[in-house]
């Protein structure tokens, strides 16, 4: 699948920092907001929006969670991940 015409020129590793970090943003505003969220869609959803041909790993959208939130309750999103990604 090639990505939209926007994202022409990007490598898939820059795709899919760009699809974790909004897989992030959206988790984070779930959380805030007290809402669940099906994580397996909102990964289809963007992953198709930059034209991945997968969507990323669990692990990596925690190791870039934890990077990029060290400020925030890391283990309460670690929490929320595991919860979201088995419903």
């Amino acid at each position: 699948m090639a990505p939209p015409a926007e994202f022409f020129g990007y490598s898939l590793i820059e795709l899919s920092v760009l699809a974790i970090s909004d897989i992030i943003q959206e988790l984070i505003k779930a959380h805030e907001n007290g809402k669940d969220l099906n994580l397996n869609k909102i990964k289809t959803q963007i992953s198709s929006k930059y034209g991945l041909p997968s969507t990323p790993k669990l692990v990596d959208i925690i190791a870039a969670g934890y990077i990029n939130y060290v400020g925030r309750d890391v283990q309460q999103i670690y929490h929320s991940l595991c919860f979201y990604s088995s419903s």
